[in-house]
């Protein structure tokens, strides 16, 4: 799952699969250069803060948080998502997320049963 932002200069993905997930921000304006954290939220409510890893562009959480990082994926509305990532703020429209969030699953499940494309 994957989503361009801000004129393309921002950009947010998770990857996921059966046993790993990351959510990753890229800041095509200034790379992150080292570790921090990542902070996610929707209005008041906190998805979850965990500890990130600089990968190039890219802010991404670390595979020994994939549970964590599941369970907020899981909890994600269409709401603005709140992103803090060491020390940066950004704002991300998740418009489409649910259908998104679908066919993620769907095709870790395929790949699971060891089915391309899901069928």
């Amino acid at each position: 799952m994957a989503k361009s932002l801000a004129d393309g200069k921002l950009g947010i993905f998770v990857v996921r699969t059966s046993t790993v997930a990351m959510f990753a921000v890229v800041d095509g304006q200034q790379p992150f250069t080292g570790p921090g954290t990542l902070r996610l939220a929707q209005g008041a409510r906190a998805l979850g803060s965990f500890d990130a890893q600089a990968q190039g562009p890219a802010l991404a959480t670390v595979d020994l948080l994939s549970r964590q990082v599941l369970e907020a994926i899981a909890r994600l509305t269409s709401d603005p998502l709140a992103i803090e990532a060491a020390g940066r703020s950004f704002t991300a429209d998740l418009t489409g997320v649910e259908k998104a969030r679908a066919q993620l699953d769907a095709c870790v499940l395929s790949l699971e049963l060891g089915k391309p494309g899901g069928k």
